[in-house]
């Protein structure tokens, strides 16, 4: 990968979660931002469905080059690009030693 190629800046948000004893349910609170470049790859469009309701889904696949931090992102993250919000679906460590870079997909509903 080359450097020329992470040009897009984004932020990533990790909410800090906490489980509420008394029902089992996770609560999201305010977390931490980073402000990274990255490799943009549209995946094309597909349909999903969000509480009953059939919505468009935007996929992109976010390419970083390896921090320490990505191994603290989780299921619950957000990465915010262009206005939009998409949830992290999968992580994917690639290659490695001082080549090693991170493959993320997100997803939006529109």
């Amino acid at each position: 990968m080359d450097p020329g190629q992470l040009r897009y800046r984004v932020e990533i948000f990790l909410p800090n979660t906490t489980q509420d004893t008394d029902y089992g349910d996770m609560s999201l609170s305010t977390g931490t931002s980073y402000y990274r470049f990255s490799q943009i790859i549209h995946k094309g469009g597909d349909s999903g469905e969000e509480n009953s309701v059939e919505q468009f889904q935007k996929v992109l696949k976010f390419i970083f080059r390896y921090e320490v931090f990505f191994k603290a992102i989780r299921e619950t993250g957000l990465i915010k690009y262009e206005g939009e919000n998409y949830r992290i679906n999968s992580v994917r460590f690639r290659g490695g030693g001082n080549k090693c870079y991170v493959e993320i997909m997100g997803k939006t509903f529109i």
